[in-house]
């Protein structure tokens, strides 16, 4: 295909005119359209010859590949790995798939009829990947099961409307609930937010502030205080406007610092982190079920708040105080933390101790 390319190209660009015996001669208009004409047919002929040659060789390919790899059914998705890898494969697959279908049940969602190739990526080399999402091992964290739940839950993440993806970030449900429910206490007890903080004592109308799913348009005076306006500042890292920002945070001047955050989207200034929020999402799922699944992925007009609480079939203050409690149940365990720090300080001397008695100011002579 690419001589004949090269052969097409090399006529197109010889002087239409020349003759055999040296003498040049002035085309008329419909020669030259006649062939151009014969050219473009020459073209179409080589590149659809090309095709038929492209889908020949990758027939074979695929017929010789078909006797090295698995093609696993995990529910309503594909794994091609390499044989020997079904099993490994299945497992990890299986187990990330299991967390979600208990959200989304037997709901069509994005991942329907996805292939996922999975294994190293040499022992990929030649497969089909057109339409496919290649899962490398290379590339992965050794955490199997937390990477390949991140990827289907960015696949599933596509039904989603993008104001609710924007706002919970990665779609991803987690293997351990544990520690998932253990951070967002963490992000209750320790984010600067006026409007956390009232939430962690219980007032659950502020954890919608927290959560930033209210109050958006005064969002800067009412998520925040006056000193935590200026750690938003901070962090936000913005520009500098006559001088705003010097004001905001060495003169601690509040007007600047709201001079500053006035243009600022609610967005960018939402006090918890991605990660409880989506504590809360799957919580709206756990109480709503598939069908609760199914309301999130076509409702597309209603505020995000709204949302969560159709999709959890109660009512909002229901679905903020069940979420509330579970976080609250998922707290560290603080004796268990000092147990641990307390055997570490004994290994340490214990270490400690052993190498010292190797110095040689404690041998015999």
């Amino acid at each position: 295909m690419c001589r004949l390319n090269l052969v097409l190209a090399t006529l197109l660009v010889m002087p239409l005119g020349a003759s055999l015996d040296g003498q040049t001669t002035r085309p008329t208009e419909s020669e030259l359209v006649a062939r151009i004409d014969s050219l473009s047919v020459i073209l179409d002929r080589a590149d659809s010859v090309a095709k038929i040659a492209d889908a020949v060789r990758r027939e074979e390919r695929q017929r010789l590949l078909g006797g090295q790899i698995d093609t696993l059914q995990v529910g309503p998705f594909l794994v091609v790995t390499p044989v020997g890898q079904g099993s490994l494969a299945r497992r990890y697959f299986e187990r990330a798939w299991a967390r979600y279908a208990a959200f989304v049940g037997t709901e069509r969602t994005a991942i329907e009829g996805r292939v996922f190739l999975y294994g190293k990526s040499e022992s990929l080399y030649g497969l089909d990947s057109r339409g496919s999402i290649r899962v490398t091992t290379r590339y992965l964290s050794r955490n199997r099961d937390r990477a390949i739940g991140r990827i289907l839950g960015g696949v599933i993440a596509a039904d989603l409307p993008e104001d609710l993806r924007t706002w919970v970030g990665d779609f991803y449900i987690r293997a351990d609930e544990t520690r998932e429910l253990e951070w967002a206490y963490r992000s209750l007890t320790t984010t600067a937010s006026a409007a956390v903080s009232d939430c962690y004592d219980g007032v659950l109308d502020r954890c919608w502030d927290a959560m930033g799913l209210d109050h958006q348009d005064e969002w800067a005076t009412t998520w925040y205080s006056a000193s935590e306006r200026r750690l938003v500042v901070r962090r936000l890292n913005t520009s500098d406007i006559a001088g705003a920002r010097a004001s905001c945070l060495d003169a601690q001047r509040d007007d600047a610092c709201m001079a500053l955050l006035v243009d600022q989207d609610a967005a960018a200034g939402i006090p918890l982190p991605l990660g409880t929020r989506m504590t809360l999402l799957a919580n709206a799922l756990s109480l709503g079920g598939p069908a609760g699944y199914r309301r999130m992925a076509a409702d597309t007009d209603a505020s995000i708040k709204d949302r969560l609480v159709r999709i959890s079939g109660v009512s909002a203050d229901s679905l903020i105080s069940s979420w509330r409690t579970e976080v609250f149940q998922g707290r560290p365990d603080g004796r268990s933390a000092t147990r641990k720090l307390r055997w570490s300080s004994l290994l340490w001397l214990l270490v400690l101790a052993g190498v010292s008695t190797r110095s040689t100011r404690w041998r015999l002579t």
